[in-house]
């Protein structure tokens, strides 16, 4: 059999990280200034290509994230490539578009088999991308190991599809345990110079490999994250062998760069303190990245991480408010922790991403100048920093909640992580596209920083502060 795999292009204008917001996919628009953009490779479908080839069969991928798209040349791929099957991944912000790449898949060659993987369970949205797409199913992360069974016709689990009476059948979902089963991507199918990680400061940004090590979260910020929506609240690790395994890998494709994926990647302290110190036994020290939790690390493991090539990493901190962090942000985590934490990562000269959330319900316009001003007091640079807004995404208790009350504000194809798509008791709208405005500003601030005079700076500061607090103080 021939399997053609795709990653769609991002709609016009607009740049996706599909692996982004547990796989949800966070959208925004691409400005004469955004400079240098991430880039990850579709390692989720690379994880199918290896298990494609590795059954003897032929198996073509093509990325129109860092290839150019035209209508033509797609329809001429499909239609010369003489494909059996076609698989392609999907995000929230850009479902219709990515719909319409699957939709002419299927029209070019109607007896090709067509499949949708996806992150997303919810069922309007899997029925939606169903029907406007016209694949013969969508398939779900754990689907993997039963992908030709699918391919076949069987529908035995994590899979969705339209049944016989033209109504959504969703099987029953069942996660992977044993996680070392799955096939190490075939990275060699791609040119790693095309992705791009503009974080890595020393190291070249372009060359890079994702890894995924990991899957699941448990902790009670599900609420509001879809980590654990995708991949279940059970932390599934792969094992410190299996993990050198890949690292050979991507040192043999001559890969400069690794960013780790997980959602928690230090969640196994003991585990990561391993594998550290396998890449260290083994010469392996590859410059990387992860993303975990404050209360996860301590200063030796941050250490050892340096040791062992680990150049950064990204924390949530969402809010500059202790009694937001205590209540829906990050139960464990205060100011003195986050300070200790910075003063940790700058003695060890470890790039820290800070990441920041706006609207939770909990909080109020106070909270928000809390944060604003602590983003000032840390003194963070450009790229040391995330301020996003809250997203309801659909399944989260967050979203239940937010039907409930009525505070959704756009339609689900507007959930892009950068755009106020909903309101709170406390927050209006109006106030939340304010705050949309007091965060540009406060971007513009901290750009000019290295252009700008202690003292000038200061100044700048202090007027935007006092400025802030004003704005805050009249909702109280």
């Amino acid at each position: 059999m021939k399997f053609l795999l795709c990653n769609p292009p991002s709609p016009q204008g607009y740049h996706v990280m599909r692996s982004y917001s547990g796989g949800y996919g966070d959208l925004f628009k691409v400005e004469q200034d955004s400079g240098e953009l991430i880039q990850f490779p579709p390692i989720e479908l690379l994880a199918f290509a290896s298990l494609i080839r590795e059954s003897g069969h032929d198996v073509e991928v093509r990325d129109y994230q860092v290839i150019p798209y035209e209508e033509a040349s797609f329809r001429e791929w499909v239609e010369n490539s003489s494909g059996d099957a076609f698989l392609q991944v999907i995000s929230l912000p850009t479902l219709e578009s990515d719909c319409r790449l699957a939709s002419i898949g299927k029209e070019v060659r109607p007896a090709m088999k067509v499949f949708i993987r996806s992150n997303i369970t919810y069922p309007d949205v899997v029925e939606d991308a169903l029907r406007k797409s016209g694949a013969d199913a969508v398939i779900f992360p754990d689907s993997i190991l039963d992908f030709f069974q699918i391919v076949q016709g069987e529908r035995l689990r994590n899979v969705a599809y339209l049944n016989e009476a033209d109504e959504l059948t969703m099987t029953e979902t069942e996660r992977i345990q044993e996680v070392d089963t799955l096939p190490i991507p075939a990275r060699d199918l791609i040119d790693a110079k095309h992705y791009c990680f503009p974080l890595f400061r020393k190291t070249p940004i372009r060359n890079i490999a994702t890894f995924h090590s990991s899957y699941g979260c448990p902790h009670p910020c599900g609420y509001y994250c879809p980590y654990p929506l995708a991949e279940g609240k059970k932390v599934r690790m792969h094992s410190v062998a299996r993990m050198i395994q890949e690292m050979w890998q991507i040192k043999r494709l001559g890969i400069t760069g690794v960013i780790f994926r997980d959602p928690l990647f230090t969640y196994d302290q003991n585990r990561i303190r391993e594998f550290c110190e396998a890449l260290i036994a083994e010469d392996l020290v590859i410059d990387w990245w992860c993303e975990t939790r404050i209360d996860r690390l301590s200063f030796e493991l941050l250490e050892l991480m340096k040791k062992s090539g680990c150049v950064g990493l990204e924390v949530g901190v969402e809010s500059g408010d202790e009694e937001v962090m205590a209540k829906q942000a990050k139960r464990g985590l205060n100011l003195e922790k986050l300070m200790e934490f910075q003063a940790w990562t700058r003695e060890l000269d470890l790039h820290v991403a800070y990441l920041f959330l706006i609207g939770l319900p909990v909080e109020t316009p106070m909270s928000i100048f809390k944060t604003l001003k602590l983003i000032l007091d840390m003194e963070l640079k450009e790229d040391e920093y995330n301020l996003s807004f809250i997203t309801p995404y659909l399944g989260t208790p967050l979203y239940f909640e937010g039907v409930e009350k009525n505070w959704i504000l756009r339609d689900w194809n507007d959930f892009s992580g950068y755009s106020v798509v909903m309101k709170t008791d406390y927050l209006s709208e109006e106030t939340m596209l304010q705050t949309y405005e007091l965060g540009e500003e406060l971007k513009e601030i901290i750009s000019a920083r290295a252009h700008s005079t202690p003292e000038e700076f200061g100044k700048r500061q202090e007027q935007f502060l006092i400025k802030a607090e004003q704005w805050a103080c009249q909702y109280v």
